[in-house]
């Protein structure tokens, strides 16, 4: 009796501790139920597949505004465009080409998506990845300058005009782009867009991501005076045929006005016909190709039978 007395004494004396330690355990476990539920609507709401990305429908995806330093878009139309041109010929696969992009400058997507799967998570959709421009250089405010190369050491500053596909291939009975027809192949009374083009400046080709992407931005401008053209441009990469050099640097304002720089890494002359040197493609780096032609005689002819490449990767 003695001991049972003693410990309702010792209860008393501590029931107001009692009191506030079971009142805490009170307030943890309905604390924890509430955490737990909120946690599992979340799941509901924002399921996670197996790659550990958001399973998110397409509305979702596009209203989302993550950090860009996580940012990968997907871009079906894009990734149509890409998969039919390396289909078509193995050294059209320059890099991925953004149809984001090519709305931008003004040229026409040449295949067709359904609107509601436009833009969807790509690291679900497909193993094509692409970092954009934007995420890396930022577009500016009121920028002064747009489509413009200027190469200061050999004192050429040009306009950058774009090819559309419909200027590089054919077109179908259907309206379709025929990426197996030749560039510059179809019938042309004079000459071709692309060279009606460089009568306007140096032209980036379709068929190559824009200056900036990932991949090998080609871009091609007349280096030998043709005296039947009349241009302010027929010989504007005439400075760096044969004499550009590694380590050479130049600046590309593009469509955005974002200024661009890039560093020269490769210098080369290929022949005319060797697409595959041209068309490399460089994986994840972000080059641009400028290409001008170096005339020469052979067999008595006078024509420019090779290239003279210059290679250069965005400095970032």
């Amino acid at each position: 009796m003695t001991s049972n007395h003693s410990l309702i004494n010792t209860i008393n004396r501590h029931r107001n501790l009692i009191i506030v330690a079971v009142s805490l355990l009170i307030i943890i476990a309905v604390g924890t139920f509430f955490f737990v539920q909120s946690s599992n609507q979340n799941i509901v709401n924002n399921p996670v597949d197996g790659s550990g990305q958001s399973s998110l429908s397409p509305n979702d995806a596009k209203n989302l505004n993550p950090p860009t330093s996580s940012r990968v878009i997907s871009d079906l139309a894009g990734i149509e465009i890409t998969r039919q041109l390396k289909e078509a010929n193995g050294v059209y696969n320059m890099g991925f080409i953004s149809s984001l992009r090519l709305k931008d400058v003004g040229i026409a997507i040449p295949v067709k998506v359904t609107p509601e799967t436009e833009m969807i998570d790509r690291n679900r959709l497909n193993p094509i990845q692409s970092k954009p421009l934007e995420d890396i250089i930022p577009t500016p405010n009121n920028p002064k300058i747009k489509n413009q190369l200027i190469f200061e050491k050999y004192n050429i500053k040009t306009p950058i005009q774009y090819s559309s596909f419909t200027d590089v291939f054919g077109v179908n009975d259907n309206g379709s782009i025929n990426f197996r027809s030749d560039p510059g192949q179809t019938n042309f009374k004079d000459e071709t867009p692309i060279q009606k083009k460089l009568r306007e400046g140096i032209v980036h080709l379709a068929i190559s991501p824009l200056p900036g992407e990932e991949g090998n931005s080609y871009i091609i401008g007349h280096s030998s005076n043709n005296s039947s053209v009349k241009s302010d441009y027929n010989e504007i990469f005439k400075p760096i045929e044969s004499k550009s050099q590694i380590g050479d640097e130049f600046t590309i304002f593009d469509d955005q006005g974002r200024e661009l720089k890039f560093r020269v890494f490769e210098t080369l002359a290929v022949e005319d016909n060797d697409a595959e040197s041209a068309y490399k493609n460089f994986g994840d780096r972000r080059v641009v190709t400028l290409q001008a032609s170096i005339v020469s005689k052979r067999n008595g002819k006078t024509a420019p039978y090779q290239r003279w490449l210059t290679r250069a990767e965005l400095v970032l």
